[in-house]
């Protein structure tokens, strides 16, 4: 899918079409469940791309055919089914195998390292869906069962056991990172670069963080007539007013390194 835009493949013997649907930018698709460990492999390879890369959402669908002699349009269902490897936030698949009676169809997003790949099709993929093609071949990648010994059918089940381990760990420590992320973007931004009530909260959310019982003194005592916030812990009390500022800060609101947006929070003990 080499196209900035909307694409789409057409399936060999009019089986239909994958759409591929532009994702914006910084999108981040995760592993789907119930992967198969090989088609897992090629998952985690993709995730690895650079974080600018693109990505598309599939869908599958048929073709409406328009024959000639001004009869009536002929319609193809699609065949097979998309069987999903990454998925976006909606559940949709952005990598995914199409299947079908005698295919296998890998459907990949440009900008991928395309030798990453072929080393996955040699050593993952053909190894558990074609092996009669490497033992053809006398490829020394193919892994017949009958033939290993004991230590290297032991050795092998405790690496695949070891990778899927690792597999489940890393989409774990994945999620994780998400969710803290989630509840430290809001606030990261509102300090470098709200304004009013959102730089506030942001303030707020710090304080709270930090150990501190906050009062919002603007909806205590209604309007602007004092600071923005009451800030206890312990015998501490401190009244905070926060400001904003583009470029550097005046004198009157205190000291500080610069930001990309100029925010202070000028506190007075009580």
């Amino acid at each position: 899918m080499l196209s900035t835009q909307d694409a789409s493949i057409s399936l060999p013997g009019l089986r239909g079409i994958i759409y591929g649907r532009r994702l914006p930018a910084g999108s981040r698709p995760v592993l789907a469940s119930d992967v198969s460990p090989a088609d897992r492999d090629l998952g985690l390879r993709l995730l690895d791309r650079r974080a600018e890369a693109p990505w598309w959402s599939l869908s599958l669908s048929g073709l409406t055919l328009e024959p000639g002699a001004g009869g009536p349009p002929e319609h193809h269902g699609p065949e097979g089914e998309l069987r999903p490897i990454l998925v976006d936030g909606l559940g949709d698949p952005v990598v995914a195998a199409w299947i079908a009676p005698g295919q296998r169809w890998y459907i990949v997003p440009d900008v991928t390292d395309w030798n990453a790949l072929l080393d996955w099709l040699v050593r993952q993929a053909l190894p558990s869906y074609v092996p009669n093609a490497l033992r053809r071949a006398r490829s020394p990648h193919v892994a017949d069962a009958d033939l290993q010994t004991y230590a290297e059918s032991a050795a092998r089940l405790a690496l695949t056991e070891l990778e899927a381990r690792c597999a489940a760990e890393r989409a774990t420590l994945a999620a994780d990172l998400e969710r803290a992320e989630s509840v430290a973007e809001p606030i990261r931004y509102g300090l470098l670069y709200g304004t009013g009530r959102e730089l506030v909260d942001a303030v707020d959310a710090v304080l709270t963080a930090a150990g501190f019982a906050t009062e919002d003194l603007d909806k205590t005592l209604g309007g602007t007539r004092s600071a923005d916030l009451l800030a206890v812990r312990a015998a501490c009390r401190l009244l905070v007013e926060v400001k904003s500022a583009a470029g550097n800060s005046s004198e009157s609101l205190g000291r500080g390194p610069p930001a990309p947006s100029q925010h202070m929070a000028r506190t007075t003990p009580r």
